[in-house]
């Protein structure tokens, strides 16, 4: 009995000098987490401006048509330089004073007259070769250009026979924020409606969310 009370009391500190040094050895830091300055990847964008018609396919006093548009894309950066979308951009024409279409519905003894507008639903591909680093070498400003195409539906429904091919492509500038989902643009865009809508251009201001 004697001997095991001895025994105890020698390791009694042992006990106590282990406990001490799991206590006093430090915790260790925690990885840092990482946050991306600029979000690429999936993106939802808008863009707002104006679209300018030399001159739609007329019967008679065609010219200059000025108007708005309004687009969506809805997309995704493969690589940084590079972004495949799906497009939907509508357009509201003010057509110079009696201007007439070139197409006569049937039953009707002139061509529908007016302004007109049409809903493209298409796609486009953006290329961004050129990228510009702020002071913290991060690339938020980015030179673009883009080439994209749909079909559109035109309205009223007898104002041209059918729908128009259209086609749309320029260049630009987008600036991604501080705040890393959210970027701004501006892009300046040749257009060609191929059977009815002839040449233009837009220019139009963007906004994009990116996840």
């Amino acid at each position: 009995m004697r001997n095991l009370v001895i025994v105890l009391c020698c390791l009694l500190p042992t006990g106590s000098f282990a406990a001490a040094g799991e206590a006093s050895a430090p915790a260790e830091d925690r990885p840092a987490l990482k946050v991306n300055e600029v979000e690429h990847g999936a993106y939802f964008g808008v863009e707002a401006g104006g679209l300018f018609l030399f001159g739609p396919k007329s019967a008679g006093n065609g010219g200059f048509s000025p108007g708005r548009s309004f687009g969506i894309t809805a997309g995704y950066e493969i690589q940084d330089f590079l972004s495949l979308a799906v497009l939907v951009m509508g357009s509201s024409i003010s057509t110079p004073s009696g201007f007439s279409s070139d197409f006569t519905p049937e039953g009707s003894n002139s061509p529908m007259q007016g302004n007109f507008s049409s809903l493209l639903l298409g796609g486009m591909v953006k290329v961004s070769p050129i990228g510009f680093a702020d002071s913290n070498s991060v690339k938020r400003l980015y030179l673009y250009a883009r080439l994209g195409g749909g079909y559109a539906l035109m309205s009223p429904k007898n104002f041209y026979e059918g729908g128009d091919i259209a086609l749309l492509g320029g260049v630009g500038l987008e600036y991604f924020t501080h705040l890393r989902h959210f970027s701004l643009g501006l892009s300046a865009d040749f257009f060609y409606g191929i059977q009815h809508m002839g040449p233009g251009f837009s220019l139009s201001p963007t906004l994009r969310y990116s996840f």
